[in-house]
């Protein structure tokens, strides 16, 4: 009887042991369990804070941004909220097609086609829109479309990027601002970041001038003249993201920057440059004309530096020009060199002062605006291009400015 009893003891010990280790385990395996989910609520916090952020650059950024599911009737599956401001509506449009965003079924089925041409040709394409906004004022837009390769989708999606061309003038003060900051830094970055400041504003007026025209409704513009004048303003638009790139990539070591010499017809970038200057000084009390002078020559020069040079010889002249006017042409001396020249009826330059005026930082009066650098970088790039520059002035009555280049 003793024996059993002490074996009934012994084995009830056995069994309180192994409950005891068992509900340790789970204890255990309890804990490990709270842990992962601790942690996989961590993760799903850290991707919604990184959403969160997300959305909020993408809504600050001030380009139209927005994606199309081609599989399902082309609706929009993401747009920031600059997209929605750009169309006007002031609604979502996620969930919808362009027939349901716009009133006019004209304007969706032209958008439709340029979808559904970019999925076709499988590539990048870039064009310009016409949209009324809801205050019923109409801008130009540039888009850009490509499809979209993602994994969680069987088919591409349609990725599109845009920006109203009318928000340049404050892209231009946001830049020019920029540059005035860092100008402060010695008087030799100051120097290198006036330069700099200067060619920048020169490639915007031109984008703008540009820009200006194609939304002018009086202009009554060709298809021809509306591509050539959209290819001006992607040229300077590349210029100035070359411009930007050197200045993100590498410190600045030289002040001018790298002639890229292409074969070019004088008349035809002089009549582009008139065409913005024409409506520049539309209104004003300045009349403004272009003269030739035989058959137009072909130039193996930098085309976007010599159009640089003459945006800086006009205006220089419309800053000294109050009244009568501007005239802006080329002479052909021989079959190797041209002058081109820009005649003014403003103020007029002493005798004394002809020579220095192409000097940096030298103005005539301290009222007029800018830095004094538009002519030192005039000589500048002639001189690099194996030219000569000059000016035949009287005061009170005008100055002629001038530029002579080799034609090969």
């Amino acid at each position: 009887m003793v024996s059993d009893r002490l074996r009934l003891t012994r084995h009830r010990k056995e069994d309180i042991i192994h409950k005891n280790m068992g509900a340790k385990q789970k204890e255990d395996e309890i804990v490990l369990l709270k842990s992962k989910i601790q942690q996989q609520e961590q993760e799903l916090e850290r991707m919604r804070q990184k959403e969160r952020l997300f959305e909020t650059v993408f809504d600050k950024v001030p380009i139209d941004i927005f994606i199309k599911d081609p599989s399902d009737d082309f609706r929009y599956i993401y747009c920031n909220q600059s997209f929605i401001e750009t169309q006007g509506s002031g609604a979502p449009v996620v969930g919808k097609t362009d027939y349901e965003v716009f009133k006019d079924p004209k304007d969706a089925t032209y958008l439709r086609n340029h979808d559904q041409k970019v999925l076709d040709e499988g590539q990048r394409r870039i064009y310009e829109e016409s949209y009324t906004n809801k205050e019923g004022s109409t801008s130009i837009i540039l888009v850009f479309k490509e499809p979209l390769h993602l994994n969680d989708y069987p088919k591409p999606l349609l990725l599109g990027t845009s920006l109203d061309l009318s928000c340049v003038p404050s892209i231009n003060q946001l830049l020019l601002q920029k540059f005035a900051d860092m100008d402060q830094a010695t008087k030799n970055q100051t120097l290198k970041m006036a330069n700099l400041r200067h060619e920048i504003r020169t490639l915007l007026n031109a984008i703008v001038g540009f820009t200006n025209l194609l939304n002018d409704s009086q202009m009554q513009l060709s298809e021809a003249e509306r591509e050539n004048f959209l290819h001006l303003v992607n040229t300077n638009t590349e210029l100035l993201q070359s411009i930007i790139n050197e200045i993100l990539s590498k410190p600045q070591t030289q002040e001018a920057s790298k002639a890229h010499l292409t074969q070019f017809d004088l008349d035809t970038l002089m009549k582009d440059v008139y065409t913005i200057y024409q409506s520049r000084l539309k209104g004003t009390s300045v009349a403004f004309c272009y003269e030739t002078q035989g058959e137009s020559p072909q130039l193996l020069q930098d085309e976007a530096q010599q159009m640089q040079v003459l945006y800086n010889l006009l205006n220089n002249a419309i800053k000294y020009t109050q009244q009568g006017s501007i005239t802006m042409g080329y002479r052909v001396l021989s079959p190797h060199r041209v002058r081109i020249y820009v005649k003014d009826t403003g103020i007029g330059i002493a005798p004394e002062n002809a020579e220095k005026i192409f000097n940096r930082f030298e103005k005539l009066g301290s009222s007029v605006e800018g830095y004094g650098l538009g002519l030192s970088i005039v000589k500048s790039i002639t001189e690099a291009a194996g030219g000569t520059c000059g000016v035949e002035s009287e005061v009170g009555k005008g100055s002629c400015f001038w530029v002579e280049l080799p034609t090969q």
